[in-house]
């Protein structure tokens, strides 16, 4: 019997103990989802402290999926195209220096500390993105010429930044487990 982890990756000002990571862990029993609570203001201290977990999981485990909501979605990313993983990304931030200078969340977070972590999207990975149309932080179509393409779209009418339930993801992980 195959070894599977799904790797969850929160947003900003969020944890590994969040809503979306119980919606997994409760959707995906046969899985073990790693869910770490990471730096989200620094991008060189996140892929510190996070680059060893994964690649303790790419070594214990047969298939290792990535999922990533937000900020986390740049992480999750980031990873995906570092050691070739298939991810879901939910609302992502994929160009955090641009998208969140705008936002008083700004001040907080060491924005250009992620232009190091800007890795363009290998060929060959199965890469998933859901998106919600009423997201009022990261309209839904900012990315939609890099997504077109590359990934699978999930569109969802009445989902905004957050996730609330596991119909906003479960689908795309689905899709994408399968």
């Amino acid at each position: 019997m195959a070894l599977n982890a799904i790797i969850y990756f929160h947003g900003y000002n969020s944890t590994g103990n969040s809503r979306t990571s119980a919606i997994i862990r409760d959707s995906y029993p046969n899985y073990d989802v790693i869910s770490p609570t990471y730096n989200t203001k620094d991008a060189y201290l996140g892929v510190k402290e996070l680059t060893p977990i994964l690649e303790d999981t790419i070594r214990n485990y047969d298939n290792v999926y990535l999922v990533g909501s937000s900020l986390g979605g740049f992480m999750a990313n980031y990873f995906s195209n570092k050691y070739s993983l298939p991810v879901v990304l939910v609302n992502p931030c994929l160009d955090p220096v641009i998208s969140l200078e705008k936002y008083p969340i700004s001040d907080h977070i060491n924005i250009e500390s992620y232009i190091n972590y800007y890795l363009e999207d290998g060929d060959g990975i199965s890469k998933v993105v859901v998106l919600g149309r009423e997201d009022d932080i990261i309209k839904f179509d900012t990315y939609m010429d890099r997504f077109l393409n590359r990934y699978k779209i999930f569109i969802n009418d009445s989902m905004g930044h957050r996730v609330t339930s596991k119909d906003d993801i479960v689908p795309a992980i689905d899709y994408l487990l399968n």
